[in-house]
């Protein structure tokens, strides 16, 4: 499991409930803006995804590079100007344990910004359990899909359509 797998798995979802999604190629030897982008809930969806393996552990700030931050800052700033809350500028945090669970916390760009404003320098493990026990979060789900005479399970999350209802 890595980060690409998690955008991936974003992206499957997206396309599932009828959107548009893109993700950004991981073959260039040229900085990626973010991971990917879209269209979600007939809204601009910009996301830079994250994965944090075999538990549930504090997210530090310094995973997001300084490039990433930038440009969904830019993003966001324009955005707010022309479509205030009528878009999606998010960092989207996986928790991955095997066989255990694989969740993904998503935090707008905003709370992410106002954190760092505020000296924060990242997200402890008891906060983010919070949000766990708040229901902020969306799991990530397998489905079995037939492709002739072979069957492969694919992943995808659950319930993405009522993101609006998650974001942190």
């Amino acid at each position: 499991m890595n980060e690409a797998t998690l955008n991936t798995i974003i992206g499957r979802s997206v396309r599932r409930l009828g959107y548009t999604y893109h993700k950004m190629s991981d073959e260039s030897s040229d900085q990626k803006p973010f991971d990917g982008f879209g269209v979600l809930n007939n809204k601009p969806l910009y996301v830079e995804s994250k994965l944090i393996k075999k538990g549930m552990y504090s997210f530090n700030f310094n995973k997001i590079e300084g490039h990433q931050y930038e440009n969904l800052k830019n993003i966001t700033d324009s955005l707010d100007l022309e479509i205030p809350d009528k878009f999606y500028t998010l960092y989207a945090i996986g928790f991955f344990k095997p066989r255990d669970f694989f969740r993904i916390l998503f935090f707008n760009h905003k709370t992410i910004e106002y954190l760092k404003l505020k000296g924060k320098e990242s997200i402890l493990k008891k906060e983010l359990e919070d949000y766990i026990n708040r229901g902020l979060f969306l799991e990530i789900c397998y489905e079995k899909v037939h492709f002739g005479n072979k069957e492969k399970r694919i992943q995808y999350v659950n319930g993405l359509e009522k993101i609006d209802e998650v974001i942190i």
